[in-house]
């Protein structure tokens, strides 16, 4: 199952959520695969703590594209918590996107569900080569939506695109939420883009401090809304009963309790 996330707009979580929703299907013992295919500006790596892909140590996605690596050999495994996943990230290097074929990816997206039952993809913002093809070649995308014009103008191109080549829309995320200022709500919002809202994560300075510093909020921050919140749309697309859901919730937070006498 390839699951893109995307946005029309740049800058409105859309990295942060992929690679914390990531974690949450991990932690309910889903196989999962995060990949990075923001070409141009990437930075799954470094929400991600990847300190030695920075230092160029493993090949990426980039090298895939340039015809100088295999598949399996840019794909990586992390610990992270307790759980472990997959990550395939492209390159911080400016040089590395000289030569890459984008027309490659296609290549990607049919080969990468060998690697894991659930494989998230951060794709790129607007409609660019990348970003279409998350769109295209996926099996559902998540929109990442905040309440302000620009991204929501941009973001109802991205529908209508979507809609065009009848990708499978499951829903959209409104992040960065905040009542007092927001132009529209998530009831609102699910009527302009005729869709399903699978949650709303408030706007909070923990979430920018853990992406500024590399370490997953829900990681650092297990039982805030914005946590708990993408837990549950895991659950949704693990296809996890409501006593499974509450089953696993328990499973997390005795975890998390056990965690701290281990310390």
């Amino acid at each position: 199952m390839i699951i893109s996330i995307v946005s029309g707009k740049g800058g409105v979580g859309k990295t942060t959520i992929t690679a914390n929703l990531g974690l949450a299907l991990a932690d309910i013992g889903k196989d999962v695969l995060i990949v990075d295919v923001d070409i141009e500006m990437p930075n799954l790596s470094l929400i991600l703590g990847m300190k030695e892909i920075e230092g160029r140590a493993h090949a990426t996605l980039h090298d895939v594209l340039r015809g100088e690596a295999e598949l399996e050999d840019a794909i990586v495994g992390r610990e992270m918590g307790k759980s472990q996943v997959l990550v395939l990230p492209a390159s911080l290097a400016l040089e590395k996107l000289k030569h890459v074929r984008e027309d490659r990816l296609k290549e990607v997206f049919l080969a990468i569900p060998d690697f894991a039952e659930f494989v998230l993809v951060d794709s790129a913002p607007g409609l660019g080569k990348s970003a279409l093809a998350a769109i295209c070649y996926s099996n559902q995308i998540i929109l990442v939506a905040t309440p302000e014009i620009a991204a929501i103008s941009d973001n109802l191109r991205t529908m209508e695109v979507a809609r065009r080549v009848n990708a499978g829309i499951k829903g959209f995320v409104l992040n960065r939420y905040q009542r007092e200022t927001a132009i529209v709500n998530a009831e609102e919002m699910e009527t302009l883009f005729s869709a399903s809202c699978l949650g709303v994560i408030f706007e909070d300075k923990r979430i920018g401090a853990c992406t500024a510093s590399g370490r997953p909020f829900i990681l650092e921050y297990p039982s805030i809304e914005a946590s708990l919140t993408l837990r549950k749309i895991a659950a949704m697309l693990a296809g996890m009963s409501s006593e499974e859901e509450r089953e696993s919730e328990k499973a997390s937070a005795l975890g998390r309790l056990l965690s701290l006498f281990r310390r």
